[in-house]
This record gives C-alpha cells, sequence and structure tokens, in this order.
C-alpha cells in the first residue's frame, strides 16, 4: 500500500512538473508576443527619425564633398605659388644669362596663367557647389517650417506649440521671430499646399533683405551677457575686463561680411588687395571713414538712417549668440593657439587661410545664423576704444573720447587667440589693411 501511494505521488508530481513547464511556456509566448509588438511599434515610431536623418543626409554629404574639393583645390594653388616662388628665388640670383632669365619669365608667365585658371576654376566650382548647399538647407528649412505649421494647426497639436516653436527657433532664429505670437498671423490652410508667389524662405526674409546689395540680416533680440574673457581664458590680453551687459533694443545684424561685390555696386569701386579673390570675398584695406561713407551712400539710396556699424558689445552679443567660450562653438587652450579644432569649422585663419582672405558663408555660422564672425577679415565697430569698465552696463556705446576705433573677430593673417570672441585691436578712423573690413547693422523699428 504505501508503495502505490509512494508511486502516485511520484506520478502525481512528475504530472505537475509538466503542467508547470507547459504553463510557463505558454506565458512566454504570450510574453514574447507582447515583446514583439512592443518593439515593432517602437521601430514604427522611429522611423520617422529615420526618414528625418536620411532627408538631412544629402546636406551633409554635400558639405562634406565641397570641404573635399576645396582642400584639394587649394592645393593645387599652392603648389603652383610654390613654383613661382622657385622661379622668383632662381630669377634673383646675379650669375643667371639672359637664356636663363628668358626661360624663367616664360615659365612664370605660365605659372600665372596657369594659377589664375586654377582660382578661376575654384571659385566657379565653389560657387556651384556653395548653392546646391544653399538650396538643400532652403529644401530642409521649408520642410521645417511645414512640419511645424502642421502641428500647430492639428487639434492635438496646440499644446506642443510652444515645444514646436522652441525647435523651430533653435534652427532658426529669423524664422521664429516671425512665427512668434503678434509677429505673423498663424496659417489660415493647411501647409500642404504650394505658396502662390516666392518660396517661403523668401517670404520670410523679405522685410530683411536690401534690394540693391543683397545683403541679409538676422534679428537678434535684447539680452543680457557677459562681455570680455574670465581671468582663466588662455590667450586673453588685459583689456578683456568680465562685465555684464544689458542690450535693451533688438537689431539686425548682416549674416556675412560685407562683400567686395555688395561695395564695388554702392562705391563703383574696389580698394581691396585680394581683388583676385572674388567678389564674394570681404571687403577689405577699407577704413572707419571709409565703412561710414558707404553707410552715408547706402542710407541716402534708401532715403533713411537705419544703416550703421555695430557697437562693440553688439558686435560680441551677436558673435557669441549665447556661449561663454572663447569661440561660439568650443572652448581654447594653449596648446592649440596655432592650430585649432573649433576654430577651423567656423573661422579661416592663420592656419588654414594660406594666407588670403575667401568667400563669405563657407564656414558654418553660429547659433544666430551669422558667418565668419571669428577670422577672414577684422571687422569695424563704431565705439571708440577704452578699458571696460567693472560695473553693469546698459547698451554701452564705448567712451565719448578717444582717438582710435575698435575692431573685432580676427582675420586670415592671425592666430587662434586673436580670433576669440572677447579678444579687440583698436586703430586711428584712417587706418586701412587687407585683413581689415566690416558688417553692417540695421536698426529694427
Amino acid at each position: 500500500m504505501n508503495k502505490k501511494l509512494m508511486v502516485s505521488a511520484i506520478i502525481g508530481a512528475v504530472l505537475g512538473v509538466i503542467c508547470i513547464i507547459g504553463g510557463s511556456v505558454r506565458v512566454g509566448g504570450f510574453a514574447g508576443n507582447a515583446i514583439m509588438a512592443i518593439g515593432n511599434n517602437s521601430l514604427a515610431y522611429g522611423s520617422d527619425t529615420e526618414a528625418d536623418m536620411k532627408a538631412s543626409a544629402p546636406l551633409s554629404h554635400m558639405k562634406t564633398k565641397h570641404w573635399a574639393a576645396r582642400e584639394k583645390e587649394q592645393v593645387k594653388i599652392a603648389r603652383c605659388k610654390a613654383e613661382i616662388a622657385k622661379l622668383d628665388a632662381q630669377a634673383a640670383r646675379s650669375y643667371n644669362t639672359l637664356d636663363v632669365m628668358l626661360t624663367i619669365v616664360h615659365q612664370k608667365e605660365k605659372l600665372q596663367k596657369q594659377l589664375k585658371t586654377l582660382k578661376n576654376k575654384q571659385q566657379r566650382e565653389a560657387t556651384k557647389r556653395l548653392t546646391e548647399i544653399k538650396r538643400l538647407k532652403k529644401e530642409i528649412k521649408k520642410k521645417d517650417i511645414r512640419k511645424y505649421q502642421e502641428i500647430i494647426l492639428s487639434s492635438f497639436g496646440k499644446d506642443m506649440k510652444a515645444a514646436a516653436l522652441k525647435s523651430v527657433a533653435v534652427k532658426y532664429p529669423e524664422v521664429a521671430a516671425e512665427l512668434e505670437p503678434g509677429n505673423k498671423k498663424e496659417p489660415e490652410s493647411k501647409p500642404d499646399s504650394e505658396p502662390d508667389s516666392e518660396s517661403e524662405s523668401e517670404i520670410v526674409h523679405s522685410n530683411n533683405i536690401i534690394k540693391f546689395l543683397g545683403m541679409e540680416f538676422v534679428l537678434i533680440k535684447p539680452g543680457t551677457f557677459m562681455m570680455g574673457s574670465s581671468a582663466d581664458e588662455p590667450g586673453r590680453d588685459n583689456d578683456e575686463t568680465q562685465h555684464s551687459v544689458t542690450l535693451t533694443k533688438k537689431f539686425y545684424m548682416q549674416t556675412t561680411e560685407v562683400t567686395q561685390g555688395q561695395w564695388r555696386k554702392a562705391m563703383e569701386s574696389n580698394p581691396s588687395y585680394f581683388k583676385d579673390s572674388g567678389e564674394n570675398c570681404p571687403i577689405e584695406s577699407v577704413s572707419f571713414d571709409d565703412c561710414q561713407e558707404f553707410i552715408r551712400k547706402l542710407n541716402k539710396q534708401e532715403n533713411t538712417n537705419k544703416y550703421r556699424l555695430p557697437t562693440e558689445a553688439e558686435w560680441e552679443y551677436a558673435c557669441r549668440a549665447g556661449s561663454k567660450t572663447a569661440f561660439t562653438n568650443g572652448d581654447i587652450t594653449k596648446k592649440d593657439f596655432v592650430h585649432n579644432t573649433n576654430l577651423n569649422q567656423i573661422g579661416w585663419y592663420s592656419a588654414n587661410s594660406g594666407r588670403m582672405t575667401h568667400p563669405v558663408s563657407q564656414k558654418e555660422p553660429n547659433d544666430w545664423g551669422l558667418y565668419d564672425m571669428h577670422g577672414n577679415v577684422w571687422e569695424w565697430c563704431q565705439d571708440r576704444y577704452g578699458r571696460y569698465p567693472y560695473q553693469y552696463l546698459i547698451d554701452p556705446e564705448g567712451p565719448s573720447s578717444g582717438v582710435r576705433r575698435v575692431f573685432k573677430g580676427g582675420s586670415w593673417l592671425n592666430d587662434a587667440a586673436q580670433c576669440r570672441s572677447a579678444n579687440r585691436f583698436r586703430d586711428i578712423p584712417s587706418f586701412k589693411s587687407r585683413y581689415l573690413g566690416f558688417r553692417l547693422v540695421m536698426t529694427a523699428l
């Protein structure tokens, strides 16, 4: 009897284990299916992000292609210049015969012609690539604006309106200013329909472009920032005393330095040293007084008084674009004064310029859409030069007296330390140099 009970107990236990295992498998199956379903949903939601990445990929690819081509072109030009320099050195030797001198002359003529061809080709190809980059940027911008409009027009998107506007503001601050409540009416229809005439990008900027010269300006909103540099910033000078500044008035700043082409159209001349670099390169070799004459003509042309040079505070505030570092995109160390990775992305300076200016807006802009604030050419400011005060300032305009005027930003000739946001230099109003230009500010009414 005991044996029978024992056998029955063993059989029952085995059957119980089998049932438990079967139940676990069944439960596990349900759990696996649920996890797979969640995973599928996650992939479905993730597909939008993937699509966005694919949409922006052509722009990244085009930028990479542009810089790769640019580097190759610069190498060819540098080699050609090196060959010309060798010929110049050979020509300087007093023992050269007339036959040798004639050969040198012919070789130099050939190389000069080749150099001119290379530069012209570089300019043409760069213009094509940059045009394509701008087209892609406009296309992406147009799509982003439509996404924003679709969100706020949806009954489910009203709660996300502020977040959507913030997302747009990060990428396109000038568009956000137009879309903010009170600045522009919300769209009355779904954004799927095509615009009636001009592209949306042109509509957004229509009030911020000088039609005659093609200058583009971006809105800079009021704010408070720390002007100057901290005591531990590498490369700082003793005239960069850090102090708090508040700008109470919005203004528009030109997105690029004034170009040779823009200057020529207004002044019917071109004083630049680097004329061969192309009309899209910044104007240089202009004095503070020359800039004032340019501004006077521009204001007269439009019967206004809204164009001027930026104050030093306005310039640094716009250059920093909310940053607190040496450059708008990062720091500097003592080891990277000569060659700085951050500066390479946003500016032309001694380590990458080839000792010449470059067409504007080829490097990355800062977060407020301003190009070449670091390097390419120094930029005149309106202020007279003087020591910074230690106290808090509101809308400073510099000293009321003094001979020298301030210029900021560094140039193609300078090392990284001199291209920092806080760095400043000065000279008399009549001073002009191949490394000194300017950009305009437009008063916001």
